[in-house]
């Protein structure tokens, strides 16, 4: 079934969409420049194979995002990454100087929502020594 005009999604009236279009073109500029300086996407999610190869036990891992409303502080935090790597994105043909100002428009407007990146947390116990091993180490002995 078609949407109808100015609706979106289960007929939500449609907000602004060109901002969303320059935050989602902003946000994918300045994860290429991340990238070139280095950044390495997969290291939160390397953390479960890391603690298990350092030998912990009861390894678990979670990821977890949140969503920001325009004028939040998570959304200043977006803005403030997007007006300091704005030279650098423009200068490389990745985005216009018009998209980043649309993009911060957009993030100081309280209808405007964007999600933090995600959060890894990681966690693990250190292996109890084993009972012989408390022997071998002074250890209560036997008489």
């Amino acid at each position: 079934r078609g949407l109808r005009p100015g609706f979106i999604d289960r007929g939500f009236p449609a907000t602004d969409l060109e901002g969303y279009a320059a935050y989602d073109a902003v946000r994918v500029a300045l994860r290429r420049l991340l990238d070139q300086h280095g950044l390495d996407p997969a290291w939160g999610r390397s953390l479960y194979q890391r603690f298990i190869a350092a030998g912990l036990t009861d390894v678990g891992l979670e990821g977890h995002f949140t969503v920001w409303p325009g004028g939040s502080a998570g959304a200043l935090l977006d803005r403030a990454n997007f007006e300091q790597l704005r030279g650098e994105a423009v200068a490389a043909g990745s985005v216009t100087d018009d998209q980043v100002d649309r993009a911060v428009a957009a993030l100081d407007d309280p209808a405007f929502a964007c999600s933090s990146a995600v959060m890894m947390t990681a966690w693990g116990r250190t292996p109890e020594p084993s009972r012989s091993a408390a022997f071998i180490a002074g250890g209560p002995r036997l008489a």
